[in-house]
């Protein structure tokens, strides 16, 4: 009976464990969107949106190129003084024709 307590203990625990993860995993994702939609214009972002619903693995690669170019920008500004502040439906046309 002490065995069946103790795998229960377990099993809340590791559902616990599941929830607290799934919770970073979903603040980690609105981060992400909130970073992405201070970078691009709202022509950007939609076109990126319609890429997403056809092609989500090629979204992800352009998001993730995307925040590692403005992660380095935000770093190093005098480094890259022409980042520009949002990325333009142009812009991300190039971008993409490119990956």
């Amino acid at each position: 009976m002490d065995q069946i307590n103790f795998n229960q203990e377990q099993m809340k625990g590791g559902n616990k464990n599941a929830e607290d993860e799934e919770i970073k995993r979903q603040n980690m994702m609105e981060a992400r969107r909130i970073t992405l939609r201070s970078i691009l214009t709202v022509e950007a972002q939609e076109r990126l949106n319609r890429i997403s619903s056809v092609k989500p693995e090629k979204a992800t690669l352009i998001e993730n190129y995307i925040l590692q170019v403005s992660e380095k920008a935000n770093k190093g500004k005098q480094k890259y003084p022409r980042m520009p502040t949002k990325i333009s439906d142009e812009q991300l046309k190039q971008l993409i024709e490119v990956q």
